[in-house]
């Protein structure tokens, strides 16, 4: 049989006293379980993920849209257990505890991206409210301290490479001086000749340029290095010195390039740097360098395919690595080409003047490069401290007033609603449990035979009052109304 609209009205005021006891019972242990929960408070801090400056290392400011991608790897950082341990020995707290306040605060820290800005919000709770905005304030410095870091890897690389570079010239320098002061005074040969001084002269300049060749050298492949190992971890694919070596078109490039360093430093011994001559070999160096960079991408493009936005930002800045260090090799094989031309003048001197004029290049050298490398190191020094995170806290977190936990009322409010589901579900299933008869339908359906007539019930007061004013009016002869 289906019920109507008004059954089900019917079995809801039937069972109106359940429903009423069940919706009571529950908003009452709602509202005093929900009062003596821990209050839980939350801090809230705002960053922004800031874009790489001019001449700082960005891994992701080369193609449109990789902004979205870094601030999504910063979110998936915020969140990563290493920095939670950063954030909890700068407050002091015992990150071997499993069950202790730090792992309570890891799992309270909560990360994330405002749509449609460079923005993130950083949530920590914690039943404490000092805790939990000492907490998100230590997490975004902990965030700050490993970007900056990680922005300064490669000019940190760079740095600790002059450092020890220095060290060993300085060493070479003093036995070089000794070693000529001490030819000096056992020969009693002083100066060398003119024709030997402008040999050494042109020498001294060829060795610096050399070694600024191999601080170039270094500082393109650490670059490159990092690059590489940024893209490993995205993939298992690198770009491969070796193939860019093996290719015919990059090699006729390099060498044509070397052949230009070449006329470059002999053209500076005849002509001024801003002489036509020299700025068109610099115009051609320029060119061969573009052509270069082109030819290696076209390489490395052919044998890497990627859709991914980040890994083609990294891609693009190894090419441009890769280019220079190959510059910067055919410089410096240029370079050691005029360096034996011009051992072969020395060894043509006599011999006393030659053991002199080596001593005294290798002096001059060894100054030159000395002087170089601690412009060089200063340069690195300040550049290490001028790079910056790519982080800027726009809202630092403040001390909450007043808890996120428990809301009485909205715990209340959906206790009650429940207790209402609960209380119809219930009143309706008590009817369904009961089998008594209750309708014609009913007993058509339990006997089997058709209805034929109805009896109507009438409460016992009603039977007595009827058989009263029946016998009234048969007694007086008035009617049944005259009775009232």
């Amino acid at each position: 049989m289906e019920l109507e609209l008004k059954d089900y009205i019917k079995i809801v005021w039937k069972r109106r006293w359940l429903i009423a006891s069940i919706f009571v019972v529950c908003v009452i242990a709602a509202y005093f379980i929900s009062g003596a929960m821990t209050p839980v408070y939350r801090a809230s801090t705002k960053i922004l993920i800031k874009t790489a400056g001019a001449g700082q290392f960005d891994l992701f400011d080369q193609l449109g849209g990789t902004v979205r991608n870094q601030v999504q790897n910063y979110v998936e950082i915020l969140k990563s257990r290493s920095l939670a341990k950063s954030m909890g020995e700068s407050m002091g707290l015992d990150i071997t505890d499993k069950t202790g306040r730090f792992a309570a605060l890891r799992k309270g820290i909560s990360v994330q991206p405002i749509q449609g800005s460079d923005t993130i919000d950083v949530n920590v709770e914690s039943t404490d409210p000092l805790e939990a905005a000492t907490a998100a304030n230590a997490l975004v410095e902990a965030f700050k301290k490993r970007t900056q870091y990680e922005n300064q890897a490669d000019v940190r690389a760079a740095r600790e490479f002059i450092e020890k570079q220095l060290l060993t010239v300085q060493g070479q320098l003093g036995e070089a001086e000794n070693s000529v002061q001490a030819y000096q005074s056992e020969t009693g040969v002083v100066q060398p000749t003119q024709e030997a001084t402008a040999i050494i002269n042109r020498l001294t300049q060829l060795e610096t340029a050399r070694a600024e060749a191999e601080v170039a050298i270094f500082e393109a492949e650490a670059r490159r290095e990092e690059l590489e190992r940024q893209l490993s971890e995205r993939e298992q694919t690198v770009i491969s010195s070796q193939t860019l070596s093996e290719n015919p078109v990059v090699a006729q490039y390099r060498k044509a390039l070397a052949d230009l360093q070449i006329q470059h430093a002999q053209a500076l011994e005849k002509y001024a740097s801003h002489h036509p001559v020299v700025a068109a070999i610099d115009g051609q160096i320029a060119d061969i360098e573009k052509r270069l960079a082109a030819e290696i991408e076209r390489v490395i493009s052919t044998e890497t395919v990627t859709l991914n936005p980040v890994r083609q930002a990294l891609i693009q800045q190894a090419l441009q690595a890769e280019s220079e260090v190959i510059a910067a090799q055919a410089r410096r094989d240029g370079l050691d080409r005029m360096i034996g031309e011009a051992e072969k003048q020395i060894s043509r001197l006599p011999s006393q003047e030659v053991q002199l004029t080596r001593l005294i290049r290798n002096r001059s050298v060894l100054e030159n490069i000395y002087i170089m490398l601690m412009e060089k190191l200063e340069e690195f020094r300040i550049s290490e401290e001028m790079t910056t995170a790519d982080v800027q806290v726009i809202d630092p977190a403040e001390i909450p007033e007043t808890p996120i936990k428990p809301r009485k009322m909205m715990n209340t409010a959906v206790a009650g609603m429940l207790a209402l589901f609960v209380g119809c579900g219930l009143a309706f299933l008590i009817e369904y449990m009961d089998t008594s008869i209750k309708t014609t339908q009913d007993v058509e359906q339990y006997l089997g035979l058709p209805v034929l007539g109805l009896i109507p019930s009438a409460k016992l007061e009603d039977q007595i009052s009827k058989s009263n004013k029946t016998r009234f009016s048969q007694h007086t002869g008035r009617g049944a109304e005259d009775y009232n």
